[in-house]
C-alpha cells in the first residue's frame, strides 16, 4: 500500500470514528450498528461498491441517513477506509 493510501485510510477511520460509528459498525471489533445500519464491512464488500461510489453515496440525501458535510479530503478518506476493509 503507497504511503498516501495509508494516510487517506488513517483520515477516513478518524472520519468513521465521529461521524458513523453512532449508528455503523466501523470495523470487526467496533461495536454493532444501529438496526438497519449496514456494518462497513458489509458495504466495502458490496460486489459493485467502489471508492467513488462511496463518495457518491456520502454526497447524495437519503431518509435514512442524515446529510453529512464532509470535506473533500474526509470523503477520499472515508471512501479509502471503507474500501480498506474489503474481503480479499
Amino acid at each position: 500500500m503507497a504511503q498516501d493510501d495509508g494516510a487517506r485510510i488513517a483520515l477516513g477511520r478518524r472520519t468513521a470514528e465521529t461521524a458513523c460509528a453512532q449508528c455503523h459498525q466501523i470495523d470487526a471489533k467496533g461495536k454493532p450498528g444501529n438496526a438497519g445500519a449496514p456494518s462497513f464491512e458489509a458495504i466495502a464488500n458490496i460486489r459493485s461498491m467502489t471508492e467513488l461510489s462511496v463518495k457518491v453515496f456520502l454526497q447524495s440525501p437519503h431518509a435514512s441517513m442524515p446529510m453529512l458535510h464532509l470535506s473533500t479530503a474526509e470523503l477520499d478518506g472515508l471512501g479509502a477506509y471503507i474500501m480498506s476493509l474489503r474481503r480479499r
